[in-house]
C-alpha cells in the first residue's frame, strides 16, 4: 500500500514527517476513522501536502457543509475540494446554476456526492444536457440522484437513453417515466430490453409485460422472470436515421459517432444542413474543421447562415484575423457562433480594442484565450478598475492582458482576494513581477500551489524563489 502511495504521488516523500503527522492528528481530532484517512493515503495522497493550519481550514469548511466526519464522503469531500482553487470552484457553481439548480441543491448534491462537483464542465454540460434537453427531465431530479452524473456518458447514459427514448416512443412507459434505477441496471439492459421485451410486438404474453414495465425498471432484479419471452422481429426500431446518414456522409463521422450526435440534432431534410455547410467550405474549414465543430455543437447544422453565421464570421475577417485564425478559433470554440454579435461579440471586442489601443493586440489576446469573448464586458472593466487602483501601471495591466488573458477572467471578490495575497507575499503593484505573479497564482490550484512551495524548502525568500521555481 505504501508503494502504491508512492507511485501515486511520489512528492510526498519530499513533506516533512512532522508535517504529514500535524495532518493525520486534524484528521483523528476532526472524528475522522483511522480506515478512512488510510483510504485517503492509498487512494489521494497529494490531498495531505499541506498545511496544517490549511488543513484544518479545509476540514472545518467540509463539516460545516454538512459532512459527517465518520463517513467515508468526508473524505472524498476534502479530495475535491482540494483538488481545484476558489475560481475553479466558483465555475463548476456557475456551470450547475446555469441550468436552474439553486445553491442548496448543489451544495445537497454536493454531500450526496461529492464527485458531482469534481465533474469537468464539459461532463456535467452533457449529462445536463441529455437529461433536461432530450429527456425533458427536472434538473432538480438530477441534484436529488447526483450518483447519475458520474456514470460514463459514451458506455451509459446515452445508450440507456436511447432505449428509453423508443419505449417512450413505443408507448410502453410514460414520457414522465422517472428511474435512477434505470440507469444504474447491467450494461446488456439495453439488449435485454429491446430483443426481450419485443418493441411493436402484438405477442399476448407482451401486453401484460407493457403494463408493468415501469416496475421492472425501478426493479430491474425481477427482470429476469421475463426471459422466457422470444425475440421478435424489431425491424420498426431503425438503426440508421437519415440524419445518422447525413453525418457520416457529409461530415465524416463514423456510424458510432453519428448515432450519439444524432441525439441532439435532428432532420429529415439536406436542405438545411447543406446551407450550413456552403458557408464553412466558403470560408476555408476543411472537413476535419467541421467534424470536429458540428462534434462539438451539432446544433449549428440548423443555424440560419444568413442571420446567425456569416455576420459573426464577417465580423472576425473585418476586425484583421486571417481565414486561418478564423477556422481556428471556430472550430474550436463554436460557442463562439452561439453568442450574440452585437449584445456580446462586438462589444468584447470594443473593449479590448479601445483598452490595448491596437487591433493586432486584441487578435493576439483573442487567438490565446478565445473565451475573452464570452465573459461580460462590465465585469473586466471591474477588474481592470481593481488592478488600477490597486497601483498597477497601465502598462503592466495591458501586458497581463496581451500575454495571459485568461487570468483576467474571474469573480470580481475573488480576483481582489488574490491582489490581497500578492501584495501581502511582498511584491509590489508597480513592479511587472506583481502581475506575473497573478498569472502563476491564477493559473494552479492551492493543493499545486502548497506542494511547489514544499519543493521551494523553507527559509528562503519566497518572492525569488516563487519566480526562479515556477
Amino acid at each position: 500500500m505504501a508503494i502504491k502511495a508512492i507511485k501515486c504521488a511520489p512528492c510526498i516523500l519530499n513533506v516533512k514527517v512532522e508535517s504529514l503527522t500535524r495532518i493525520v492528528d486534524v484528521l483523528r481530532d476532526n472524528g475522522v476513522p483511522k480506515n478512512n484517512i488510510a483510504l485517503l493515503f492509498r487512494y489521494r495522497p497529494y490531498v495531505i501536502i499541506s498545511y496544517p493550519v490549511s488543513f484544518k481550514r479545509l476540514t472545518k469548511e467540509v463539516t460545516l457543509m454538512g459532512f459527517q466526519p465518520s463517513k467515508s464522503q468526508f473524505v472524498l469531500a476534502i479530495t475535491v475540494l482540494r483538488s481545484m482553487s476558489t475560481s475553479a470552484w466558483d465555475k463548476k457553481i456557475d456551470v450547475r446554476r446555469k441550468w436552474g439548480l439553486s445553491p442548496e441543491e448543489i451544495l445537497s448534491a454536493f454531500v450526496k456526492n461529492p464527485w458531482f462537483m469534481g465533474l469537468s464542465e464539459e461532463k456535467i454540460m452533457g449529462v445536463m444536457d441529455l437529461f433536461v434537453n432530450k429527456l425533458g427531465w427536472e434538473s432538480s431530479y438530477l441534484a436529488k440522484n447526483p450518483t447519475i452524473s458520474s456514470f460514463s456518458l459514451e458506455k451509459r447514459l446515452l445508450p440507456r437513453a436511447l432505449v428509453l427514448e423508443v419505449l417512450v416512443s413505443k408507448g410502453m412507459v410514460e414520457k414522465s417515466f422517472r428511474s435512477l434505477a434505470f440507469f444504474k441496471t447491467p450494461e446488456n439492459l439495453d439488449r435485454f430490453l429491446c430483443k426481450s421485451l419485443a418493441l411493436g410486438s402484438s405477442n399476448r404474453a407482451n401486453l401484460s409485460v407493457h403494463k408493468a414495465l415501469p416496475y421492472f425498471l425501478e426493479n430491474p432484479s425481477t427482470l429476469s422472470c421475463l426471459r422466457y419471452i422470444s425475440s421478435v422481429n424489431t425491424d420498426d426500431v431503425k438503426e440508421h436515421s437519415f440524419t445518422v446518414t447525413y453525418l457520416m456522409n457529409k461530415c465524416g463521422f463514423s456510424q458510432k459517432s453519428a448515432l450519439e450526435v444524432s441525439k441532439h440534432v435532428d432532420f429529415e431534410s439536406p436542405d438545411q444542413p447543406d446551407s450550413v455547410l456552403d458557408v464553412f467550405k466558403n470560408h476555408s474549414f476543411s472537413k476535419d474543421h467541421i467534424l470536429k465543430l458540428v462534434r462539438r455543437r451539432p446544433k449549428v447544422l440548423l443555424s440560419k447562415p444568413d442571420k446567425t453565421l456569416l455576420p459573426k464570421l464577417e465580423f472576425f475577417q473585418s476586425k484583421g484575423f486571417s481565414s486561418p485564425d478564423v477556422v481556428d478559433i471556430i472550430s474550436s470554440n463554436p460557442w463562439i457562433l452561439e453568442r450574440g454579435l452585437e449584445n456580446q461579440l462586438v462589444p468584447a471586442f470594443g473593449f479590448f480594442e479601445n483598452f490595448l489601443q491596437s487591433d493586432a493586440m486584441t487578435i493576439k489576446a483573442i487567438k490565446r484565450s478565445p473565451y475573452i469573448l464570452h465573459v461580460n464586458v462590465e465585469t473586466i472593466a471591474r477588474i481592470v478598475e481593481v488592478l488600477r487602483d490597486n497601483g498597477v501601471p497601465e502598462k503592466n495591466i495591458a501586458l497581463l492582458v496581451r500575454y495571459k488573458p485568461s487570468a483576467i477572467i474571474s469573480n470580481v471578490e475573488n480576483f481582489k482576494k488574490l491582489i490581497q495575497e500578492v501584495t501581502l507575499m511582498g511584491f509590489r503593484p508597480s513592479k511587472s513581477q506583481f502581475v506575473v505573479a497573478i498569472i502563476i497564482l491564477k493559473s494552479m490550484s492551492t493543493s499545486t500551489w502548497e506542494k511547489s512551495l514544499m519543493r521551494i524548502g523553507d527559509g528562503v525568500c519566497l518572492k525569488k524563489k516563487f519566480l526562479q521555481h515556477l
